[in-house]
């Protein structure tokens, strides 16, 4: 059972509409899953645990990845158990069910982590620019180190010197592009 860290998702109040349908959204690490309840509605299934028995029957196609169950606080203190579903987990399982809705739920579906994935690759490039700086920096911060310390006849602390203007120099220009990027 997972203990990660949970909250809700802030799409449309706690959740996703599809067509009319509200579908029990929660956000774990980052990524958005959905409840089977909500998957059930929305695929127009005729009882809340057609997702559940559909998961039940091909359960070997998910890894937990896909499916798990939380546990989520329900009113008061109350503890219930909910199997949810990522957004691949979901496509799978509208690809699974035999209802009339199901076709077009996969066709949302897909288009909503096209959505989620593009969101999430906005960040990527500026994170690898500055994880590809940082190596380079460091990079040449080994090679200027290990030509200052060949020297004979130089101090340690004065080794010790040439590295902390080395780091501090680069470390300044890290810190305040990162403060540019918060404002």
């Amino acid at each position: 059972m997972a203990s990660l860290h949970i909250t809700p998702a802030t799409k449309a109040g706690n959740g996703l509409t599809y067509n009319t349908t509200e579908i029990e959204t929660l956000t774990l690490d980052g990524d958005l899953w959905m409840t089977a309840v909500g998957l059930s509605a929305a695929l127009g299934c005729k009882d809340r645990a057609a997702v559940t028995r559909i998961f039940a029957r091909y359960r070997d196609e998910f890894p937990p990845e896909m499916s798990q169950v939380v546990k989520l606080t329900a009113s008061g203190n109350y503890l219930r158990k909910v199997r949810i579903f990522s957004l691949r987990g979901s496509y799978l399982i509208a690809m699974l069910a035999r209802t009339k809705k199901a076709k077009a739920f996969r066709r949302w579906i897909l288009d909503l982590i096209e959505k989620e994935e593009a969101e999430r690759s906005n960040q990527s490039p500026y994170i690898i620019e500055m994880a590809q700086k940082s190596i380079s920096e460091t990079s040449s911060g080994i090679e200027i180190l290990n030509e200052v310390w060949g020297r004979k006849g130089v101090a340690t602390s004065d080794h010790l010197r040439s590295l902390e203007k080395l780091l501090h120099g680069s470390l300044a220009a890290n810190q305040e592009i990162c403060l540019s990027m918060r404002a």
